[in-house]
């Protein structure tokens, strides 16, 4: 992970439970706050450290923490990827047939960091079938549902995300169905 993506889940954690408990969830963590303030990379796993603290001091589901987190960063950060990796893209449903590409960009652009894949497998006017790897993480699939309904916002677009496989010991990478129950015809991204 990048100092960047930090920074934003350190923006979040405060606004949502105040300074006191951020010193706590940060030291239950086992990180320390200057990691923060760094511009170093940081291991994957702090993530999920930071995910795992949230949840037993804010006494959250994990998965729910995770969700916020992937949500936060993507709507805090949606201006530079838009622009950096999105392609102009006007409508969720050709973004995410362009998102293997833009991750495979993304992945030559922050190299240090674990690198994700994404496949398109099926692709229907109501539905897109999407897997996520992300090598040597596992339990990252409510990271990636929460930058997919970010996107889903962005876009003023209603979709419903079924994870229908899971990534764990047995399966490399977690299988998606997002689907569409509204859309704007008018979409201002």
């Amino acid at each position: 992970m990048n100092w960047f993506y930090f920074q934003n889940i350190e923006e979040l954690l405060i606004s949502e439970y105040g300074e006191k408990d951020y010193r706590k969830i940060v030291a239950h963590a086992g990180i320390e706050e200057e990691y923060f303030i760094s511009n170093n990379t940081y291991p994957d796993d702090y993530c999920l450290k930071l995910a795992s603290s949230t949840a037993n001091i804010a006494k959250k589901d994990i998965h729910q923490v995770q969700f916020s987190f992937g949500y936060y960063w993507y709507k805090a950060t949606n201006n530079i990827l838009r622009n950096s990796l999105m392609m102009g893209a006007n409508r969720l449903k050709p973004l995410l047939q362009q998102l293997p590409e833009i991750f495979a960009r993304f992945n030559i652009q922050f190299p240090f960091m674990n690198q994700m894949k994404l496949e398109i497998s099926e692709l229907s006017s109501k539905s897109i079938i999407i897997s996520y790897h992300f090598p040597g993480q596992i339990a990252q699939e409510s990271y990636f549902q929460g930058f997919l309904n970010a996107l889903g916002d962005l876009y003023k677009e209603k979709i419903c995300i079924d994870l229908i496989q899971p990534q764990n010991d047995t399966a490399e990478k977690a299988i998606f169905r997002v689907q569409w129950l509204w859309w704007n015809p008018h979409p201002t991204p």
